[in-house]
């Protein structure tokens, strides 16, 4: 029998702007091995068209930067972290329902030398207004409550298609944009009736 991981709390002493819960988690070692499910078996799905799609926020997450280098003196302890979000275009049509997911550093700025940050442009893109560098400064003194706050708010994004490192095509999202007009919230039993 495989050892269990260990799970270390590396956020420890960060204020994300939120209560900080216990984990709980769940032992499945006694059930029988067909009632576990094959963490292999997932569904895949091609690609979406390249095209503008208007999206919710399903859920944000702020996660470890695997990337991330304290021994680097051009490190920035601002990149210790990365924010997952994971979008459902709620279009009315057969993409409706497809999840989408992007990753970003907490790095707001409204200018750098390769222009805005994509954590900018998603952040003003969802508030449906520009932020000089005070406001960029407050949004990132509560960056984990402030992005908590998103989760439910609809943009328009870019989507293109590319390709992996083996050649298979996937989805990127190119660009974040403000919506023309609010659609109904995100119903799952949407999906049942496929």
């Amino acid at each position: 029998m495989p050892k269990k991981k260990e799970v270390v709390d590396e956020t420890e002493g960060i204020d994300f702007g939120e209560e900080k819960s216990e984990s709980k988690g769940y032992d499945l070692d006694h059930l029988p091995d067909d009632f576990k499910g094959d963490a292999t078996e997932k569904k895949v799905y091609p690609p979406l068209p390249a095209d503008v799609y208007q999206v919710e926020i399903l859920a944000i997450e702020i996660k470890d930067n695997i990337f991330y280098d304290p021994t680097d003196p051009k490190s920035d302890p601002v990149d210790k972290y990365t924010t997952s979000v994971t979008l459902v275009v709620i279009e009315d049509g057969k993409f409706y329902g497809r999840q989408l997911w992007d990753n970003f550093s907490s790095r707001v700025k409204p200018t750098g030398k390769k222009g805005p940050t994509k954590t900018y442009k998603f952040v003003t893109a969802v508030l449906d207004s520009a932020m000089d560098w005070t406001a960029c400064e407050g949004f990132v003194s509560e960056f984990g409550k402030n992005m908590k706050n998103f989760i439910g708010k609809q943009l328009r994004i870019t989507v293109e298609v590319g390709a992996k490192e083996d050649g298979t095509p996937k989805n990127k999202i190119a660009s974040y944009m403000v919506v023309k007009s609010e659609l109904p919230a995100f119903d799952k039993r949407k999906l049942e009736k496929k």
